[in-house]
């Protein structure tokens, strides 16, 4: 497809995830990141430097549909997993400090610094708090410092464009990557493209995404916690042990705490005007485009496990063997292997967003023309479906802009 994502649309709101990689794969440099309020990013195109080649419509991972059905199952009653399966497992990083950091056991972790002592990886692209005050930031690490730095969940917007591009400067040898699924899928349609990158990408680490939150989000911790957040030292969003805590420190030694599970920290985290558009209609919560995918072991039995465990479910050879790698030499211990109707049960939360994504993509394409095509071979939802997505996507409609 010729053109760019401005031209075709891609860059809408509706369907620009923000990951970056069409920034980053642009052979001409006509793409950039421009941010906007409450952290958002989306891409501004330079037409005086396009060549209008479509390479960035190829990798973007916008408006497309991961796996199509006659219909989205409804995860209540057939309990039936998406993407590549090759086998599941909870988990934990096998050093007890690195599992109590982390945010659900430590394995993205553990995994990726046993791949960099190994001579596995070079580096990982992955995402740390070490942004303007103390906001995310994702960047190639290539230290196991870095890495460490890097543990635990980051609820806000990120983008993996700068770092992917900076791959191309980086040494010879394979690189890991950690990102959401939207960023994961972006970066395998431009490795699908790109023969440089292919060859540079050794693990694609996917997170389970509930949907991304703008930087109010942030700010509303940080002011329910007392502090302004151009006075953070620090601040992470889980931590601590299992579920965790949000924790904060001031540049003058101020701590404070908030619990993960706290009932407002709850509703602050549902507040729908704060979710970026096209993360209310994603289909891929749980990363099919990754060699692994991990996320919280809701309902398995771990919640009383205050060390914390992940569900890490690996979709593909490589991944398997990675995983198996680091199991073998130590860095990670498994409690068991769980199948694919048992991951369903568990992640039931946010597999009811690809059941209701349908419909939620037949509403947006009413002012999202680019959905318009992608919509027709979608089942069709029923009208009770229908009427729960034009209330969601309401709120982002006439809500507040970007």
């Amino acid at each position: 497809m010729a053109g760019n994502v401005h031209s075709t649309g891609y860059d809408h709101p509706w369907s620009c995830t923000q990951c970056g990689v069409c920034a980053a794969v642009c052979p001409t440099g006509a793409i950039h990141q421009q941010p906007r309020r409450h952290g958002y990013v989306y891409p501004v195109v330079d037409a005086g430097k396009c060549n209008n080649c479509g390479l960035c419509v190829q990798c973007c991972p916008g408006p497309r549909v991961v796996e199509q059905e006659e219909r989205f199952p409804s995860p209540a009653e057939e309990r039936r997993l998406y993407g590549p399966f090759e086998t599941a497992f909870l988990a934990h990083a096998s050093d007890e400090q690195l599992r109590w950091r982390g945010s659900s056991g430590g394995v993205v972790t553990a995994l990726l610094v046993h791949l960099l002592q190994s001579g596995a990886i070079k580096g990982a692209i992955v995402t740390d708090a070490g942004g303007d005050r103390c906001l995310p930031r994702t960047f190639v690490a290539t230290t196991v410092d870095e890495i460490l730095g890097a543990t635990g969940s980051k609820y806000c917007l990120t983008s993996i464009g700068q770092a992917v591009r900076a791959l191309a400067e980086m040494p010879e040898g394979q690189y890991a990557a950690v990102g959401l699924p939207c960023q994961i899928q972006g970066l395998w349609k431009a490795e699908q493209q790109l023969k440089w990158l292919r060859e540079k990408i050794g693990l694609r680490i996917a997170l389970f995404c509930a949907g991304t939150r703008d930087t109010r989000y942030r700010s509303a911790l940080v002011a329910r916690m007392g502090l302004r957040e151009e006075d953070l030292a620090e601040f992470s969003f889980r931590g601590d042990g299992w579920p965790g805590s949000i924790s904060a420190r001031t540049a003058a030694g101020s701590a404070v705490r908030l619990e993960s599970a706290d009932k407002w920290v709850r509703q602050q985290f549902d507040i729908s005007a704060r979710i970026p558009p096209r993360c209310l209609l994603c289909d891929d919560p749980l990363g099919a485009f990754a060699d692994i995918a991990v996320g919280d072991p809701w309902k398995l039995g771990c919640e009383g496990d205050r060390a914390g465990q992940s569900l890490a479910v690996l979709r593909t050879p490589r991944g398997n063997e990675a995983f198996a790698r680091a199991e073998q030499c130590g860095s990670l211990a498994t409690s068991r292997e769980l199948g694919k109707s048992e991951v369903a049960v568990s992640q039931e939360g946010i597999l009811w967003r690809r059941y209701y994504s349908g419909g939620r993509i037949k509403l947006a394409a009413l002012w999202s023309p680019v959905w318009r095509e992608a919509r027709k071979g979608m089942p069709a939802p029923r009208m009770v479906d229908l009427l729960k997505a034009a209330r969601i996507l309401a709120v982002r409609v006439i809500g507040p802009g970007q």
